[in-house]
């Protein structure tokens, strides 16, 4: 961030992932130019970037199978709450 200017998205699906990095958006290449004239100095460098995205997945559980986590780990706590509880009743007094 330290070695780039001002950054302005054109076309971003969501503005919330460029907000979060510190750029601006804009819907149009004319809205960025727009944008842009307004702080740049007089011979202003554009860079344009294509970036089309590496991986996208998209994944939606089985509620079966949340439903079977819940319980396997309720299990494991419980079966490691069981010795320390069996350990103070054995306990003499």
């Amino acid at each position: 961030r330290q070695h780039r200017g001002r950054v302005i998205v054109v076309g971003a699906d969501n503005e919330y992932v460029p907000k979060i990095l510190g750029y601006e958006t804009a819907r149009t290449m004319s809205e960025a130019l727009r944008m842009a004239r307004e702080t740049a100095p007089p011979d202003p460098s554009i860079t344009c970037f294509r970036i089309c995205p590496i991986m996208m997945a998209e994944v939606t559980p089985n509620p079966g199978d949340i439903v079977e986590e819940i319980a396997e780990k309720a299990e494991v706590e419980e079966a490691a709450r069981q010795p320390a509880a069996a350990e103070r009743i054995e306990e003499p007094a």
